[in-house]
């Protein structure tokens, strides 16, 4: 008797919190947007500093629907975007295939950096909302077109402070 009173009790609260398919369809395609957002910004950087501005970047992307991509997969997987998630890149197959299995502490910091900015208010925003490009001149071959003639936004330094580790830009079309 006890547990059929538990159990009709606990029956209303669980039809009531998942109380559809599309429900369910929305929670698994939040988790699908939050696991691409957390490969890009993980493919991009290892520090947690740099991992909440490449966040945001990403975020502005989708918010402002840059290049009519209004969401997380669209925006990262676009062709030469974001290097790591590019397949000729060398960690392209490493990156792709991380999931919410993975232990690694710094893969879990970028679970963490995207899952805190794909839910944040858009006013918490370090950066603004222009701020939707940014390479690494210390990762980076060459500079990019958009990037000559153009000041960045924001810089950040190597820990010597003599090289930039990230430039990122506000602006660009």
């Amino acid at each position: 008797m006890g547990l059929t009173a538990t159990a009709s009790a606990v029956a209303p609260v669980f039809s009531h919190n998942i109380d559809s398919k599309e429900k369910m369809c929305a929670i698994i395609g939040n988790e699908e947007e939050i696991i691409w957002f957390a490969r890009a910004i993980f493919s991009e950087t290892k520090r947690a500093d740099e991992m909440v501005l490449v966040a945001w970047v990403i975020r502005n992307r989708v918010d402002s629907e840059f290049r009519g991509d209004n969401t997380y997969i669209a925006v990262v997987t676009r062709s030469k975007q974001f290097s790591g998630l590019n397949k000729g890149d060398k960690q392209y197959n490493t990156n792709t295939s991380l999931d919410f299995n993975n232990k690694d502490a710094v893969w879990l910091k970028a679970v963490a950096v995207a899952r805190s900015v794909y839910e944040a208010q858009a006013y918490t925003s370090p950066i603004s909302r222009n701020v939707k490009h940014f390479y690494s001149p210390i990762s980076a071959r060459v500079t990019p077109e958009w990037a000559k003639n153009n000041e960045p936004y924001r810089v950040l330094k190597s820990d010597n402070g003599k090289s930039a580790r990230f430039a990122f830009y506000a602006d660009i079309k």
